[in-house]
């Protein structure tokens, strides 16, 4: 009768051995040397080989290049170094393979068996000369051929292992070790697009940091974002990291000081926190820009220089002349200022000079969350799906010429409004700032959370900031307001050329940077029966003998000014500066 505890699992080991990792690694070792061996010895069997020996830390990135897992993460492999590297050491596993090599089954079988009759065969070779039956002339036959093909298989085996070890020479040429590589392409291959494609995962010296929705009611009612640590691993495809050790439980003391020095209101405080925090995921759901503005010594250069630094492969810069200026880029140009942008959650860009202009159409590329093209020198373009959040500096404004909403809902200024007297600034601060950058990193963090589970919440002084950014930005609006007197009554006009005469002249006179006549006559029109003064507009009016605006005139004060600079210049139409555009007289073009 059979025990029923016969069919029940046996008890666990309870002084189990673990495996030794060298023996594991060296059995692996063999089994991949037999598998290798099998390979054919070319360029293409060599592809093979890299992959088989190295693929697990290997990855080729569509045209962005090589990647090798050093453990932690996918690092770009630049100059394709440590790639090679690898490469290298195929000559030497080729020439292992060589001695590794086994026969198949049947010729090993039969090889042995010839060893083992070669006894007999010398006993029957030797008695033939005394004579053999009939039967043993038979067998010493059949041993003499089963010798002939031991012999064919060996010297065959002997003539493959001598292949492969001239095969492992030729494998460290220059040539062979480009060859092999390119052959493994197509097999370790991904896109660009499969890499950090987990928007909420965040990658750390010690682990990856996972960004989770967790049943805060325990009736699967109330969800709340939480922090998860794990393992790094290969499968996550992640190709950035930040120098830092996660450790929950650190604290930053003197960051939060010197935050509350430079942003004395709590509800500022949390808007940055939850912006970085933002910054902190790869997510672009907000489609918004920061620009930290204000004089110097107030902070707002510590914390961004701070934040990218922690950030570290998520965080990368911009040439500030990329976002603004006049100049474009044809569209089969190299984007090299671009290229960094891969896989980059934050990108800031500091210190745009006075007076200078914001592209305003590649600012709404960069931040609508639709791909965008790049391409190294001397290489094809690849699409990119951008995640960073940009975050700009500066003690000046840049000039922002759009009225639209498709710049401005983009837009946040924060104010830094305290200055730091000279006396307070403490030139350790950075050192002192990244000492605890553990407890910045909880900070992020919890920034992110915040954002995750509430909204940017924009505060109300970031609001007002803006509102009355845009309002500086538009001068036309401006010099309606300081230069003119919207009445609505059709017996005040103005000429076109008039209004875009005097509108250069206040520019000038405001230190304002100048503007080609063409666009001001446009920006003109487009205020026409729009823009209001206490409930009045001015029309466009067009007859033959002149076109110009109804409902508008000149305030004193400018009249005067624009006949002085008139009388000066011979009645000059166009004062000095008209712009980049180099166009006809506005009056002009109507």
């Amino acid at each position: 009768m059979t025990d029923w505890m016969d069919d029940m699992p046996p008890p666990p080991d309870p002084d189990p051995v673990e495996p030794d990792p060298a023996e594991t690694a060296e059995e692996l070792l063999r089994e991949r040397l037999l598998e290798g061996g099998r390979k054919t010895l070319n360029d293409y069997g060599n592809g093979q080989r890299v992959v088989l020996y190295h693929g697990e830390d290997l990855l080729h990135v569509t045209r962005l290049g090589w990647h090798v897992w050093d453990g932690h993460v996918w690092e770009e492999d630049f100059d394709k170094i440590a790639v090679r590297r690898r490469a290298h050491q195929i000559g030497d596993l080729v020439k292992r393979e060589a001695f590794a090599l086994r026969m198949p089954d049947l010729e090993a079988a039969i090889v042995a068996q010839a060893e083992e009759t070669a006894a007999q065969l010398l006993a029957l070779t030797a008695k033939a000369k005394a004579g053999l039956s009939e039967d043993e002339a038979a067998e010493m036959a059949r041993l003499r051929q089963l010798e002939k093909s031991a012999k064919e298989i060996l010297a065959k085996a002997t003539k493959r292992r001598a292949g492969h070890l001239s095969h492992a020479k030729s494998a460290g040429n220059t040539a062979a070790i480009g060859n092999m590589l390119v052959e493994a392409i197509p097999y370790l291959s991904r896109p660009a697009k499969s890499l950090n494609c987990d928007p909420l995962a965040i990658n750390t010296e010690s682990q990856t940091l996972q960004l989770v929705q967790v049943d805060v009611g325990g009736e699967r009612e109330a969800w709340e974002y939480a922090v998860e640590a794990r393992l790094q691993s290969r499968e996550d495809l992640i190709t950035k990291r930040m120098p830092v050790i996660y450790d929950p439980t650190a604290e930053a003391p003197v960051f939060m000081r010197f935050l509350e020095r430079i942003q004395p209101e709590p509800e500022m405080r949390a808007f940055l926190q939850r912006w970085f925090g933002y910054s902190l995921t790869g997510l672009t759901s907000e489609q918004k820009l920061v620009f930290l503005h204000g004089g110097g010594r107030n902070g707002k250069s510590t914390l961004v220089d701070l934040v990218a630094k922690l950030m570290g492969e998520y965080a990368t810069s911009m040439p500030i002349e990329t976002l603004t200026g006049s100049d474009t880029r044809k569209g089969s140009e190299a984007t090299p200022d671009l290229v960094r942008l891969p896989g980059a959650r934050m990108v800031r860009a500091s210190e745009p000079e006075k007076g200078v202009q914001f592209k305003e159409a590649l600012i709404k590329l960069l931040t609508g969350g639709e791909p965008i093209l790049i391409r190294k020198m001397r290489e094809e373009f690849v699409e990119v799906d951008p995640v960073f959040k940009l975050t700009i500096s500066g003690n000046s404004k840049p000039e922002v010429r759009g009225t639209d909403d498709g710049i401005w809902r983009r837009l946040l200024l924060v104010p830094f409004d305290v200055q730091v007297p000279k006396e307070e600034v403490d030139l350790l601060l950075p050192a002192k700032l990244w000492a605890e950058r553990s407890g910045v990193l909880n900070w992020l963090i919890d920034g992110a959370l915040d954002y995750l589970n509430g909204g940017l919440r924009e505060p109300e002084h970031v609001m007002t900031a803006t509102e009355e950014f845009r309002e500086d930005s538009d001068p036309i609006r401006t010099f309606l307001v300081d230069a003119c007197r919207v009445t609505g009554l059709p017996e005040d006009f103005e000429l076109a050329r008039d209004l875009v005469e005097a509108f250069q002249l206040w520019q000038r006179d405001q230190g304002g940077a100048s503007w080609g006549n063409r666009t001001v006559q446009n920006r003109l029109a487009e205020k026409a029966e729009v823009f209001r003064i206490d409930g009045q507009v001015y029309s466009r009016r067009r007859s033959a003998q002149s076109t110009g605006y109804s409902g508008i005139r000149l305030t004193d004060d400018m009249e005067r000014r624009l006949r002085e600079v008139r009388a000066e210049g011979g009645d000059r139409r166009r004062p000095k500066g008209e712009g980049r555009s180099g166009g006809p007289d506005a009056g002009d073009l109507m």
